[in-house]
């Protein structure tokens, strides 16, 4: 059976990359001759919320980190079911203070944006 599929992935993921390489130069063509819509020139803006997306994940992943160090530390007290329980807990806790780390980013260039 991986015999089959290895080389499928590796062919489906060179035929990615083509597909996503030749896209790319295509819209870029088109924004240099004028012809882009906004769908467009968002797609190949410079991502504004790639920092915030880097913050979100590694909160989460730090929390889940967190909930295996405490269930490692204490291995007599904490059963698995109870591990995957703290993880997700928190990740969630993660998820939320990011959210609100977000919300105040949003103002914050809300108001910037207003005063300029």
């Amino acid at each position: 059976m991986e015999e089959v599929l290895i080389p499928i992935a590796v062919f489906g993921s060179i035929a990615l990359i083509v597909k996503i390489a030749t896209d790319y130069s295509l819209r870029k063509q088109m924004i240099a001759k004028g012809l882009a819509d906004d769908k467009s020139l968002q797609i190949l803006s410079p991502a504004s919320g790639a920092a915030t997306s880097s913050l979100k994940w590694g909160m989460v992943l730090i929390g889940i980190g967190i909930a295996a160090f405490l269930s490692r530390l204490w291995p007599r007290h904490i059963d698995d079911e109870v591990t995957l329980g703290l993880m997700l807990i928190f990740a969630g806790v993660a998820l939320l203070v990011y959210y609100g780390i977000s919300l105040m980013k949003e103002k914050e260039n809300k108001s910037d944006q207003i005063n300029q």
